[in-house]
C-alpha cells in the first residue's frame, strides 16, 4: 500500500458517512494505508473512524467483500498505537470474521502479537474466541504469553482463562485444553519483573482450572504463599482465590498455611479486597479445621458491619468456629443461611444447643420482623425435631403477619410451614387446633393472602389424613352461605390425597361441589370453580358413582376455560371412572398435548397425557388415529410421556425404549412414577399401570410401594398393579 493523502482521506471519510455502500475496495484499501500514517494522528483517527462507520453501516458480507487478505494482513505493525487506528481496524476485522473466519483465522497469529499496536486487546480476544477451535486457541495463546508485548502476553492469558472456566469470549470453556500449557501460566504468574495485570490474570486463569482440577494443585501450596509474600495487594487477593478453590476440594493441603493467610488482617499488609479473598480462603477450611476461624473477632465485626452485605463467608467461619451465643449475630447476617446455625448446634456441646434453642425462641419472639423470620425458619429448616414443643411456637406465631424484608414472606407463613411440618411427623400435637387453623385459613381468605391461604390448605390437608374433624369441618364450611367459608373447604378438599381418601362417614360432598361448577364470580370475589373441579376428580377414585352426575357440567367447565390444559390432571381423574363420557375431548387434548411439545419452550404435559392414555383403554383406535402425528415425528420431538399413551392403546412393548422405564431416569415413566410434587399423578399412573401389561415397570412400582407412595390409596394402588 503506498501513501494516502490527509484531503484524499478526508474525501473518503466523508463518502462512507453520507452514502457508505457506493465506498470501493480500492478506497477502502486506501483507508488502510491512512491508518499506516504515523506521523499524522488526524489521518490515522480519521481513516479509523471512517472504517468504524463502514462496520456499522454495511451488512458483514458488503464490508468482507471490499476486503483483500494480502492487504489486510500488510497493515499488521503499521498503525503504531492509534487509538483511532486500532478502533477502526479492530471494527473491521470483526465484520470480516462473521463473514469469511478462515481468512481472519489465516492470519490468527498476526492479531495476537499485534495487540497494544495495531488492534485492541478486547478486539483480538473476541475476534480469535470465534475462529479458533479449543485447541488451536490454547496453542495460539501460549504463543501469546511468551511475546514480547506485554498486551499479548496478557492476550494469551486471558484466552487460557476463558478456555479454563470463565468462557466469555470462547463458545464453551474446555480446561482439558488448557493441561499442556498450565507451565506458561505459572511462569508469567512467578515472574517478579512482569506486569501486574499479567500476573493477576495468570492466577485468576490458574485459579479457573483448579476449579476443574484441584487435585493438581494440592502440593502447589507452596509455590502460592511464596508469592505471597512478594507481591502487591492486587495480586495477593487472586493468589488468595486460588488457594480458596484448592481448599474447598482439599483443606489439608491449605491448612498449613492458615497463619501466612490470615496476615491478610493486619492493617499494614491487608486491603479491603485482600480481607475478603482470606475469608473465603479460611471459610472453606473452617468446617474441617475451625481453629483457622480463631479468633473469629474479624468475622464477627465484618458481619455486625451493616455496610457489608457479602458475608456469608463469614457466617460459615463463625458457624464452624464461634460460640453458641453468636448465634444472635448469624440471625443478622448481611447473606443468613439457616444451615450456619445448624452447624454451630450440631458442634455444640448440650448445654450449648440448649443456649442456641432459647436465643431462637426469644428471638422468634421478640427481635425485629426479619431477625423473627430468620429464627423460626431456622427451627423449621433444622431444628424442628429439637424443641420439645415446636407447635407451640408456630400457633402463637399465625399472629405475626410482619413480611421479612428480604423475600416479602411473613413470619405466619414460615409458622404454617413448621405446622406443615408438624401434621406430616407429628399430628398429634395439632389436635384440637383444627378450629384455629379453619379461622386462620378463612382470615387469609378474606384478606386474599394467597400465599398464606395456600400454605394453611397445606397444613389442614395432611391434618385430614389422621383426624375426621377435619372432614366434619369441610362439609360443614360447604355447606355455609359464605364464600369465605367455603373457600376454605375448597382449598383443603382438592388436594387429592384429601378428596382421594374421602371417608365413607360422611355425606356425599359432589352436590354441594356442583354448586360452584360453573361458579358466577365477580371481579371482587374469588372464582371457587376451579378448586371445585380439582377437587371432583380425585373423589371419582373412591366415589365413582356420585360424580357421573358432575362430569357433564365439569366438561363443560372446562370447554370454557382459556386454559384448558390446566384441568388435564382433572380430566385425567374423570377419564379413569368415564372414558366414554369424556371421548368427547379427546381431540382438544390431544392437540393440547402436541402443541405442549412443539417450539423452543416445549415441555411434556403429563396431564393430558394421562387422560389420552386412560381414554385409550376403551377407545384405542381413536387415540392412536389422534397421536399419530406424534409417533411419526422424530423421538427427540416426541414428549417422553408418550410411550404411556401407545402402551394403553395396545401399542408392543417392544416398541418402547429400555431406558424408558429405568428408575434413573429424570424423564420418562419415572418421572410419571417418582415425582414427589404430585400425588395425584403419581396415584394416576400408578392406577393406569394396573391395567397395562408392562413388565419393566415392576421394579418402579415395587419402589412405591416400599418407600414412594405419597399416599395410602397410592400404595394401595401400586400394590394392586403389582399383582394384577
Amino acid at each position: 500500500m503506498g501513501e494516502v493523502s490527509e484531503a484524499r482521506v478526508d474525501a473518503i471519510a466523508e463518502k462512507a458517512a453520507a452514502t457508505p455502500e457506493d465506498v470501493s475496495q480500492s478506497e477502502l484499501e486506501e483507508l488502510l494505508a491512512g491508518l499506516g500514517r504515523v506521523d499524522e494522528y488526524s489521518v490515522q483517527r480519521t481513516a479509523g473512524e471512517a472504517l468504524e462507520t463502514l462496520t456499522e453501516e454495511l451488512p458483514s458480507a458488503e464490508v468482507a467483500r471490499l476486503v483483500d487478505a494480502e492487504v489486510i494482513e500488510a497493515v499488521f505493525g503499521t498503525i503504531d498505537g492509534s487509538a483511532g487506528g486500532r478502533s477502526g481496524f479492530g471494527a473491521l476485522l470483526s465484520a470480516v470474521c462473521e463473514e469469511e473466519p478462515d481468512l481472519v483465522r489465516s492470519f490468527s497469529r498476526e492479531i495476537g502479537h499485534a495487540v497494544g499496536d495495531d488492534v485492541r486487546e478486547n478486539t483480538a480476544k473476541e475476534i480469535l474466541g470465534s475462529v479458533l477451535d479449543a485447541d488451536g486457541l490454547a496453542d495460539a495463546a501460549s504463543a501469546f504469553c511468551n511475546a514480547d508485548s506485554a498486551g499479548s502476553r496478557n492476550l494469551g492469558v486471558r484466552l487460557l482463562e476463558d478456555l479454563a472456566g470463565r468462557g466469555y469470549d470462547v463458545e464453551e470453556a474446555e480446561p482439558e485444553a488448557v493441561e499442556p500449557y498450565v507451565p506458561d501460566l505459572w511462569d508469567r504468574a512467578e515472574t517478579a519483573r512482569e506486569s501486574y495485570q499479567v500476573r493477576k490474570n495468570a492466577v485468576d486463569a490458574l485459579a479457573e482450572y483448579a476449579d476443574s482440577f484441584p487435585e493438581q494443585f494440592t502440593d502447589s501450596v507452596d509455590r502460592v504463599a511464596a508469592m505471597l509474600q512478594t507481591t502487591g495487594p492486587r495480586v495477593r487477593s487472586d493468589l488468595l482465590d486460588f488457594l480458596a478453590v484448592i481448599a474447598e476440594h482439599d483443606p489439608a493441603a491449605v491448612e498449613p498455611a492458615v497463619s501466612q493467610v490470615r496476615t491478610e488482617f493486619n492493617d499494614t499488609t491487608g486491603t479491603p479486597s485482600t480481607r475478603s479473598s482470606t475469608i473465603e480462603v479460611v471459610a472453606a477450611l473452617a468446617d474441617e479445621y475451625p481453629a483457622a476461624g480463631r479468633p473469629v473477632g474479624p468475622f464477627l465485626a465484618r458481619i455486625e458491619d451493616d455496610g457489608v452485605r457479602f458475608d456469608g463467608d463469614s457466617a460459615r467461619v463463625v458457624a464452624a468456629a464461634g460460640a453458641p451465643e453468636h448465634v444472635t449475630a448469624l440471625l443478622a447476617a448481611g447473606e443468613f443461611d439457616t444451615e450456619s446455625i445448624r452447624r454451630l448446634y450440631d458442634r455444640a456441646d448440650e448445654d450449648g444447643a440448649a443456649t442456641v434453642r432459647e436465643i431462637l425462641e426469644r428471638q422468634s419472639r421478640a427481635g425485629s420482623p426479619h431477625v423473627r423470620y430468620r429464627a423460626l425458619r431456622t427451627i423449621v429448616n433444622e431444628l424442628h425435631g429439637e424443641f420439645e414443643d415446636p407447635a407451640s411456637l408456630y400457633l402463637e406465631a399465625l399472629d405475626d403477619d410482619a413480611e421479612n424484608e428480604e423475600n416479602y414472606e411473613s413470619v405466619r407463613d414460615t409458622a404454617a410451614d413448621g405446622l406443615a411440618v408438624t401434621a406430616r411427623e407429628d399430628p398429634e400435637r395439632l389436635t384440637g387446633s383444627t378450629a384455629r387453623l379453619f379461622d386462620e385459613l378463612e382470615s387469609a381468605v378474606l384478606d386474599d393472602d394467597a400465599r398464606h391461604d395456600h400454605k394453611l390448605g397445606t397444613v389442614l390437608g395432611r391434618l385430614a389424613r389422621h383426624d375426621d374433624d377435619i372432614y366434619a369441618a369441610v362439609v360443614e364450611a360447604l355447606e355455609r352461605d359464605d364464600r369465605a367459608a367455603n373457600a376454605a373447604a375448597l382449598e383443603v378438599l382438592h388436594r387429592p390425597p384429601v378428596a382421594g381418601q374421602y371417608p365413607d362417614a360422611f355425606d356425599d360432598p359432589v352436590p354441594e361441589l356442583l354448586r360452584f361448577v360453573p361458579d358466577s364470580a365477580s371481579d371482587s370475589q374469588r372464582d371457587l370453580s376451579a378448586d371445585a373441579v380439582r377437587a371432583l376428580s380425585p373423589l371419582a377414585s373412591v366415589r365413582p358413582e356420585t360424580v357421573e352426575a358432575a362430569v357433564d357440567p365439569v366438561v363443560e367447565r372446562i370447554a370454557e376455560s382459556e386454559n384448558p390444559s390446566s384441568f388435564a390432571h382433572v380430566l385425567a381423574g374423570l377419564a379413569a371412572e368415564y372414558p366414554d363420557e369424556l371421548v368427547s375431548v379427546l381431540d382438544r387434548v390431544a392437540d393440547s398435548y402436541a402443541d405442549s411439545y412443539t417450539g423452543d419452550y416445549r415441555f411434556d404435559n403429563t396431564g393430558d397425557a394421562l387422560v389420552l392414555a386412560f381414554l385409550a383403554l376403551e377407545h384405542p383406535e381413536t387415540v392412536s388415529d389422534a397421536i399419530a402425528p406424534l409417533v411419526g415425528r422424530e423421538r427427540d420431538r416426541q414428549p417422553p410421556s408418550l410411550p404411556l399413551v401407545r402402551l394403553a392403546a395396545g401399542a408392543d412393548v417392544e416398541s418402547v425404549p429400555d431406558e424408558w422405564a429405568a428408575p434413573e431416569s429424570d424423564e420418562g415413566l419415572a418421572a410419571l412414577l417418582l415425582d414427589p410434587r404430585t400425588e395425584q399423578k403419581q396415584f394416576l399412573t400408578t392406577r393406569l399401570l394396573g391395567s397395562i401389561a408392562y413388565e419393566p415397570a415392576t421394579p418402579l412400582l415395587e419402589a412405591v410401594v416400599a418407600e414412594e407412595a405419597q399416599s395410602q390409596r397410592v400404595e394401595r394402588a401400586a400394590a394392586a398393579a403389582l399383582d394384577s
